[in-house]
């Protein structure tokens, strides 16, 4: 009797990973492939992809060489 109930649990438990596995397989299979960054529409305008464009943070000026300065301390 505890044999049919384990091998019903096994059978349940396969059948449940089955399900499973195809719905992550039919899931990666149909989202749309592209790299992290890039969008779907090409005509807004944006830079993608490497850029030879130098990014500048900030200008040196005397209020960040002053902010620099008291977090050093």
């Amino acid at each position: 009797m505890a044999d049919d109930s384990r091998r019903g649990f096994l059978k349940r438990l396969g059948i449940g990973s089955a399900v499973v596995a195809g719905s992550l397989g039919f899931v990666v299979e149909t989202t749309p492939k592209h790299h992290r960054g890039q969008t779907e529409n090409p005509n807004n305008n944006v830079v993608l992809g490497n850029s030879n464009k130098v990014e500048v943070l900030y200008k040196p000026t005397a209020h960040w060489k002053h902010f620099y300065e008291a977090e050093a301390i």
